[in-house]
C-alpha cells in the first residue's frame, strides 16, 4: 500500500477528498439532493410494494385453491382439459376416453378404504322454482356427502347432506346465496323448504 509523507495511506487521502467533495456539492445544491434522495426513495418503495403485491397474490391464489379444491386433491374426468377444444378434439376425447361411471368410483372406492375421500359429481344448469319465483340458468352440482369433506364449504345456515342421506338418495339440496336471495327473499328462511329443479322436489 502506497503511504504519503504522514504516513497516511494515499487511498485513505483519496477517500476522505472524495468524500468532502460530495460534501460540499450535497450543501451547495440543497434541494436537487432532496429531490434525487426523495426519487430514489420512492423508486426503491414502489419496487419492494411492487413484489410484495405480487408475492402475496400468489399466496392468496394458492390458499383459495386449496380451500376450494383440497390442498391435496385430484379430478379425474372423461374429457379435462385447459382451454377451448375444437369439436374434432371434442369427439376424439370422447371415443378415446371411457366415461367415468358409478361402479368404477366404487371400485377404486374399495381398494384405499377410508384413507381417501371419493366425491363423484356431475352439474348441468337449469332453472330452480319456487311456488311463483324462479332462479333461471343455476348451475346444479349432484355429488356425494364426501365432499364437503374434500373442499373447504362454508354452509352459513343448516348443515351438509349426511352419507345416510347419500345412500337413500334422499332429495335434499344446498343452495347458494344466488337461489337463497331469489327464491327466499327477505328474512324468509330456507331450511325445511322445498324448491324445484324439471321434474325433481329439493328440499
Amino acid at each position: 500500500m502506497v503511504q504519503s509523507g504522514s504516513g497516511v495511506p494515499r487511498s485513505w487521502q483519496q477517500f476522505q477528498s472524495a468524500f468532502g467533495l460530495a460534501a460540499d456539492s450535497l450543501r451547495a445544491h440543497k434541494l436537487r439532493s432532496f429531490l434525487t434522495l426523495l426519487g430514489v426513495i420512492i423508486g426503491v418503495a414502489s419496487v419492494i410494494m411492487v413484489g410484495a403485491a405480487i408475492a402475496g397474490l400468489g399466496v392468496y391464489a394458492e390458499q383459495s385453491t386449496a380451500k376450494a379444491f383440497g390442498s391435496e386433491s385430484f379430478m379425474v374426468a372423461q374429457i379435462a382439459a385447459t382451454g377451448r377444444l375444437s369439436r374434432r378434439e371434442y369427439f376424439d376425447k370422447i371415443k378415446r376416453n371411457k366415461p367415468i361411471r358409478t361402479l368404477d368410483w366404487r371400485f377404486v372406492e374399495s381398494l384405499n378404504g377410508d384413507r381417501v375421500l371419493y366425491s363423484p359429481y356431475r352439474n348441468h344448469s337449469s332453472d330452480v322454482k319456487r311456488e311463483n319465483l324462479t332462479c333461471e340458468a343455476t348451475t346444479i352440482l349432484g355429488a356425494s356427502a364426501d365432499l364437503a369433506g374434500i373442499r373447504d364449504i362454508g354452509v352459513v345456515d343448516g348443515r351438509f347432506f349426511t352419507p345416510q342421506e347419500d345412500r337413500s338418495r334422499s332429495f335434499v339440496a344446498v343452495i347458494g346465496e344466488t337461489v337463497r336471495t331469489t327464491l327466499f327473499p327477505g328474512e324468509l328462511s330456507p331450511l325445511g323448504r322445498s324448491c324445484t329443479s324439471r321434474a325433481w322436489d329439493l328440499r
